[in-house]
């Protein structure tokens, strides 16, 4: 609960989600009906990139600081997207640097390699 809004979540029908954020932030609403809208949907490959940060969260912190991810980043998008993103292009780089370290981390989740800490 953020302020005075609560989320509803309802199920008024088989295989239907209804998310209500009650005048509210959209946030807390989403993340109530997130969960439900994985089982119900059997949407679980919608959750795939938490899965496989949540298996190494840790190692994923560590290496998302320490790994030069931001200079892969740039090798990856470059400025040939700068004149298209204009002030947005930080963000995409930041986009790009996190599914760097998330392609690394799935390569290790596919492959049942385990990183002790």
């Amino acid at each position: 609960m953020i302020g005075g809004a609560v989320p509803k979540v309802e199920t008024p029908a088989s295989g239907v989600v209804v998310v209500d954020a009650g005048s509210g932030f959209a946030h807390p609403a989403i993340d109530a009906g997130f969960a439900q809208l994985i089982e119900v949907w059997r949407l679980r490959r919608l959750a795939m990139p938490w899965v496989v940060f949540g298996v190494y969260p840790l190692a994923a912190w560590a290496a998302f600081y320490l790994v030069p991810f931001d200079n892969f980043a740039r090798r990856v998008a470059g400025d040939a997207f700068h004149p298209l993103l204009g002030v947005y292009h930080e963000l995409f780089l930041v986009i790009v640097r996190v599914a760097l370290c998330w392609l690394v981390f799935y390569w290790f989740y596919r492959r049942g390699i385990s990183i002790r800490l």
